[in-house]
């Protein structure tokens, strides 16, 4: 029992570890790619159940919603199946689109509160959520985290990017 329970334990730490990433460096840059600044400061972006958390060092965390779905979240190679990302640099992506916290809650308690209990189904309640924020996807900020392996046939990590891109077009890009 005490072996299960070690075992569990150290799984456990290293689940938590690999759903967070340790950046070094941060750019701000325009719609135009052209560079505003640039900062060496740590930011960690933890992805957990439904939420991305951005912390960066001195700053208060921002806390985002995400919802799990092929409309709002788009994925691009995997680590078995690389993908040429841009100009023959090959890895693997995933974006999520980042909904304010609260955004989630009060669209389902809306969209409940507008269809009768008498004629709503799970599918029809699932289906008028997705619409309505789909509607609004494009006032949104995404998230992109890119992930670079330095051979185009197998997988050996190379380093590892993110960047949010904001309604207007600029991005903060997180190196490592």
């Amino acid at each position: 029992m005490k072996k299960l329970i070690t075992f569990t334990f150290i799984l456990m730490c290293a689940l938590a570890a690999s759903a967070q990433t340790i950046y070094t460096s941060i750019d701000k840059v325009d719609k135009f790619d052209d560079i505003v600044w640039t900062k060496q400061i740590k930011t960690i972006i933890s992805i957990s159940l439904g939420n991305i958390v951005v912390e960066t060092k001195g700053q208060t965390p921002v806390e985002y919603e995400i919802y799990d779905s092929p409309l709002f979240v788009s994925r691009t190679g995997s680590r078995d199946k690389l993908a040429n990302l841009v100009n023959d640099i090959y890895g693997y992506e995933v974006s999520y689109t980042l909904f304010p916290k609260g955004t989630l809650e009060e669209t389902i308690k809306a969209v409940e509160s507008e269809i009768p209990d008498s004629i709503s189904t799970n599918d029809m309640l699932s289906s008028e959520i997705k619409l309505r924020l789909l509607a609004k996807k494009d006032e949104f900020p995404t998230i992109t985290f890119r992930t670079i392996s330095f051979y185009q046939h197998i997988f050996e990590y190379k380093t590892e990017l993110a960047w949010i891109r904001y309604k207007d077009g600029s991005r903060l890009i997180y190196r490592k």
